[in-house]
């Protein structure tokens, strides 16, 4: 009686000593999973070696179309990385929309500035006055021209400080709107020309990647408009 290699072999019992007909002949599995080898054993059937095959096949078949897949994102096929560079100083040097910010600060502090310089000159010629006629004082006058001039004198810092702190603020949020649609900007130009990143700041750009005149000439015409 023969038998297929591929679904039985013979084995001994312990000892060298055959063991009962169904010991004999154990059943051993050729295929191992998870090393996908196939062992092409004499006296295999035909319909186990094709099972055998296929079984296989399927296995192997998801390494197949992973191993596909790098091959079709391997650098021959991938497109070069592009990276942009602009530069926020020019922006915020030559965009006209930061013209037009400074213009509206300016106005929109005129009354406070032209209020503070009338204080500063007023103080200038109270002081002025003072060393005029402190030879001319009694002590008493003296001290309360002193002290009057030193008032007025605070008044005018902490009003000049506090008109400081309202510009500075101001330009911040103005800066901060400009800078917001600046990005919007550089976004745009990068996802119109191809661009995988756009810097900031660098040691060293070829200028040929420099996107700052075309931010700013994209800003230009908005404000323009």
């Amino acid at each position: 009686m023969s038998h297929c290699s591929f679904c039985y072999t013979r084995t001994e019992g312990v000892g060298g000593v055959s063991g009962s007909v169904d010991s004999l002949w154990q059943a051993r599995p050729i295929m191992r999973v998870g090393v996908f080898t196939l062992q092409n054993r004499r006296g295999a059937c035909a319909s186990h070696t094709n099972l055998i095959f296929m079984k296989t096949l399927l296995r192997l078949w998801p390494a197949i179309l992973f191993v596909g897949g790098l091959l079709a994102l391997s650098p021959a096929h991938a497109e070069p990385f592009r990276i942009g560079m602009v530069n926020p100083d020019r922006i915020f040097k030559e965009a006209n929309s930061v013209k037009a910010m400074q213009a509206r600060l300016q106005q929109e502090f005129a009354a406070r500035e032209k209020a503070l310089v009338a204080q500063g000159t007023a103080l200038q010629n109270l002081a002025a006055a003072f060393d005029r006629d402190a030879p001319t004082l009694s002590a008493v006058e003296r001290i309360a021209r002193q002290r009057q001039l030193a008032d007025r004198d605070l008044e005018f810092q902490r009003a000049r400080r506090t008109m400081q702190e309202d510009v500075d603020t101001r330009t911040n949020e103005e800066r901060q709107r400009l800078m917001e649609l600046s990005n919007l900007v550089v976004k745009q130009i990068a996802e119109a020309e191809k661009y995988d990143l756009v810097l900031q700041q660098a040691v060293y750009f070829n200028p040929k990647n420099d996107l700052t005149s075309k931010v700013i000439e994209r800003l230009n015409s908005q404000s323009a408009k």
